[in-house]
Formats: structure tokens, C-alpha cells, sequence
């Protein structure tokens, strides 16, 4: 499917656009919509994490690397991300310049997980304390500017697209839709492990959201 979005969708203009993965993953889980950006002619920025960290440290690193993104190119970059790396976005939004968002099935509010997503997050929680990089239960009942940040709700003057996994099973998919004035909430018949690579979803993302978010408001 690359090759045949990048035939037909509208051309990027080098502007820039950094992508950040899910829980436990690196770069290498979004390298098709990386490679496709490619194609079409946008500047991609891989987060160059693995996403098992302390959110609070991760998003201050990715918020100056943003901001410097921004200034070497002249040009604020649309943030995608996926899973955790959606509510990282999310956080993102609100604390450096950004041209928009794209969140793809990103939990921003609570709601039941799956016993096997939880497990996973409660994993990622020990490591972090093991390793003394945040408290124990991080971002869980942690009171860091992450958590604030993601309470506070999408900042009212970012335009934010949120893909919504219609058959999530991992996260409550009511939690992945977004609030706000300009913000746009589009469902996808897809899984949570399936969104990212779900050709309605990159459609959308290339034919439509990508375009909106670089144009002037």
C-alpha cells in the first residue's frame, strides 16, 4: 500500500513530522506510515526512543527536540503518535509549538484496560522505579507535570486529529476521543494492534488530516 498512497495523495513540502511509537515499542513499529511520509515527500523525525520510560522524562526530552525541530526548519511539525505515544502527543500539544496532532488510539481520559495491556503497563512501572527514572506507579498515581498536563485536557488552539479503534479491546475507545473545539474524532473498524497499519485510517491521515494540519488555519 505505500507505493499506491504515494501515487495518488497529496505531495508534502518537506515539512516536518515526528512520530512517536506505543508502550515498550520503538521507531521500528511505525515505519510504514514513516516510510510512506518518505514518499510523499514530508521530512519524517523517528522519536529515537524505545517508549518504556518515565512519560515525564520522555515528553521533556521529545518537547526540546521539537522545539528544535521548529527552529532548524522554520516550520512547526505535526506530531503523530500511537498508543502511549498518542497521549505523549497529546501532552506535547500543550507545552511547545506544534503545526497539530494525530492521535492513533490514545487513551487520554480513564477507562478499563485489557488484564494484559495492565499487566504490561505495571511491568514498565517497576522498570522505571527499578532503574530510579520515576516513582513507583508512574503516571499511574503520580502527581509529575505529565499527569497534570494529560488532566488538563487538548489545549483549545492545536488542531488534533484522534483515530478511534472501533473494535479496541485493549483500552476503553470512548477514552481515545477527543475534546475540544479543534479537535476531530474519526472512527476506524480496526483492532488497537491493527490502527496503525489500517488502510482507512493512512488514507485519511495522508489524503486528509496531514494536508489540514500544514495548511494555514
Amino acid at each position: 500500500w505505500p507505493l499506491s498512497v504515494a501515487a495518488f495523495a497529496p505531495r508534502g513540502k518537506n515539512q516536518p513530522v515526528v512520530t512517536i511509537p506505543g508502550l515498550g515499542s520503538g521507531d521500528d513499529q511505525l515505519m510504514p506510515i514513516n516510510g510512506t511520509l518518505r514518499l510523499l515527500g514530508y521530512k519524517v523525525y523517528p522519536s529515537g526512543i524505545i517508549n518504556d520510560g518515565c512519560p515525564e522524562t520522555t515528553v521533556a526530552m521529545l518537547a526540546q527536540r521539537i522545539w528544535s525541530i521548529g527552529e532548524d526548519t522554520g516550520t512547526p511539525p505535526v506530531v503523530v503518535g500511537y498508543s502511549m505515544g498518542a497521549v505523549q502527543a497529546a501532552v506535547l500539544a500543550r507545552r511547545v509549538r506544534i503545526a497539530g496532532a494525530i492521535l492513533i488510539a490514545g487513551p487520554l481520559r480513564g477507562g478499563k484496560v485489557h488484564p494484559m495491556l495492565s499487566d504490561g503497563i505495571k511491568e514498565v512501572q517497576r522498570d522505571i522505579a527499578s532503574r530510579g527514572k520515576g516513582p513507583d506507579g508512574c503516571w499511574d498515581t503520580c502527581n509529575c507535570s505529565f499527569s497534570t498536563d494529560l488532566e488538563e485536557g487538548l489545549p483549545e488552539d492545536v488542531r488534533i486529529v484522534c483515530y478511534i479503534a472501533s473494535l479496541d479491546s485493549l483500552v476503553e475507545r470512548q477514552s481515545c476521543r477527543g475534546e475540544g473545539p479543534n479537535c476531530v474524532n474519526v472512527e476506524v473498524l480496526d483492532t488497537h494492534l491493527g490502527i496503525p497499519y489500517n488502510g482507512q485510517l493512512l488514507l485519511d491521515m495522508f489524503f486528509n488530516s496531514l494536508p489540514n494540519l500544514f495548511s494555514e488555519p
